[in-house]
């Protein structure tokens, strides 16, 4: 072999262990060697409303609010967190290789409920019992009770719904606005807290602002202790009514009350209804009462009506 074909072989072999070389690092196929795996860090944070909750994973605890927990094992955790005054907080969660999660959770108070309202109408107002309280969406703790909720936003008519909140409980609430032709009705009253009512469906208590398909309605406005008003209104598409008027109180009228309550009300021998309950359109002068509940003793009493002025009773009553 002559002295330029041995050079010219050695030149061919070098290139082709480079060609060989780079073609391994570009494709990942060559096993030969020791490839090096990179690093994926795994990480937990955990964060809570309200903070300085102590956090359990798998039974162990791990710490208070916020906390956070490297590189564990890529497995299905479970999160539980206690916190005096606030119910237990479960939250299962799967990690993968190479994830960094984090998980926030909002506790809720003894006594109280979560209530969370969406809507497709983004940024809407909440109002809960006529009080704005944020807007769509949102998640509110409230103490538990029956709330009257709205939701409202320009362009549309209101949302409005009453609900109960359990103790504990989460309440999902969606609110389907409409589009239809509408118009508003502001309405103020002397006293305020007064009953709306249009076409017999309620709308909530004064003083507010309520949508209406366009039409006739006979607006209803009612309120213990006072006599009720009535209107006819016209609502026009995109146009805004007022109704501002005072209540008067009613003549002759008892609010009777009992303890325990849902006892029967006989005012001269006549059934009125249960504790709690206004008993209207009395006499002035004096009054029998007797108030009767199972398992409990006969209350039975003498009272005066006054016009224009409160009337009240209030019984506490014995067990047998």
């Amino acid at each position: 072999m002559n002295k330029d074909l041995k050079i010219f072989l050695a030149l061919f072999l070098v290139l082709s262990v480079g060609f060989i070389s780079t073609k391994v690092n570009i494709t990942g196929e060559f096993h030969g060697g020791v490839r090096e795996i990179p690093e994926t860090p795994i990480q937990i944070t955990v964060t809570s409303d309200p903070d300085g909750a102590n956090v359990y994973i798998n039974d162990n605890f791990i710490g208070t609010t916020p906390v956070i927990l490297k590189n564990p094992v890529p497995v299905t955790y479970e999160i539980v967190l206690k916190k005096i005054g606030y119910y237990d907080l479960k939250k299962t969660i799967s990690l993968e290789e190479g994830l960094v999660k984090e998980v926030r959770l909002e506790m809720t108070k003894t006594g109280y409920g979560l209530l969370d309202i969406d809507s497709k109408v983004k940024a809407a107002d909440i109002y809960i019992n006529n009080e704005l309280k944020g807007i769509i969406p949102k998640t509110l703790s409230l103490k538990e009770g029956s709330y009257e909720i709205k939701v409202s936003s320009k362009g549309y008519m209101d949302f409005f719904t009453r609900k109960s909140i359990k103790s504990g409980q989460k309440l999902n609430v969606f609110a389907e606005l409409d589009t239809k032709e509408h118009g508003s009705l502001y309405i103020e009253t002397q006293p305020s807290d007064v009953r709306i009512y249009a076409n017999d469906v309620y709308l909530g208590r004064t003083p507010s602002t309520i949508t209406l398909e366009k039409g006739l309605y006979l607006i209803k406005a009612e309120k213990e202790g006072y006599e009720s008003r009535e209107f006819d209104v016209q609502v026009q598409d995109n146009k805004r009514e007022e109704l501002i008027f005072e209540l008067s109180p009613s003549l002759g009228t008892l609010l009777v009350s009992s303890n325990p309550s849902g006892a029967s009300i006989y005012i001269d021998g006549e059934y009125k209804g249960m504790t709690p309950k206004v008993v209207t359109n009395l006499d002035d002068g004096f009054h029998s009462l007797k108030l009767s509940k199972e398992y409990y003793q006969d209350y039975t009493s003498t009272f005066e009506v006054k016009r224009l002025y409160p009337n009240n009773v209030l019984a506490e009553l014995e067990r047998k």
